[in-house]
């Protein structure tokens, strides 16, 4: 985990794992950080954290993912959310809540591979990555690209302050924001003039 503070007095946490998550928060409910500074941790609103933390999941921080199962609330996230119950309850754990980390980062991993490979008509490692340049999928959420220039699938984020709310089972975000992508992705002119500054030094 990697720990921050903005001006602004916010404690930001990047989440790596939920290893460091867990007792990070079990501290920090422990001594009463998040009555004394707003905290800002990347992830931590994806299913898969309030599952793991339960009692020690914080309410009143801000979270983010890049999946929710419950939003957009639209025909394709609640098909996406019905197949996954549906594998979850043939292996024997049955789960509705999708985790943007596990369930649809492997689903969207596999659709770049398969459509690379069936684009390129080989499994060729250089014709697979040329392939999936530039590519696109569809998704529960909307269309993803592969961008060519830095193999960076463009995703946005969904965010927001993390509290109870009625008829969810842990707490989730209570009011979502979605940022698209190209508000806060660097541009590829941006990302080749780094790795010129890059190889320059």
């Amino acid at each position: 985990m990697r720990i921050s503070r903005a001006r602004a007095g916010l404690l930001s946490c990047q989440i790596f794992s939920p290893g460091e998550l867990l007792p990070f928060f079990k501290q920090a409910k422990l001594f009463g950080l998040f009555d004394k500074v707003p905290v800002f941790a990347f992830a931590l609103a994806d299913s898969l954290f309030p599952k793991v933390l339960k009692e020690n999941m914080p309410t009143g921080v801000y979270g983010a993912t890049n999946y929710l199962w419950y939003y957009p609330d639209t025909p394709a996230n609640k098909a996406f959310v019905k197949k996954y119950l549906e594998y979850t309850t043939k292996a024997g754990k049955p789960d509705p809540y999708p985790s943007g980390i596990g369930a649809f980062g492997g689903y969207c991993s596999a659709m770049f591979l398969t459509k690379a490979i069936l684009k390129a008509g080989s499994v060729d490692t250089n014709k697979v990555i040329k392939a999936l340049e530039g590519l696109t999928i569809d998704t529960a959420i909307g269309p993803i690209k592969m961008r060519a220039c830095d193999h960076q699938a463009v995703t946005p984020a969904f965010w927001g302050k993390i509290d109870n709310v009625p008829g969810y089972p842990f707490p989730i975000i209570k009011d979502v924001v979605m940022t698209p992508a190209k508000k806060v992705i660097s541009t590829c002119k941006e990302i080749s003039a780094a790795r010129k500054a890059a190889k320059a030094k």
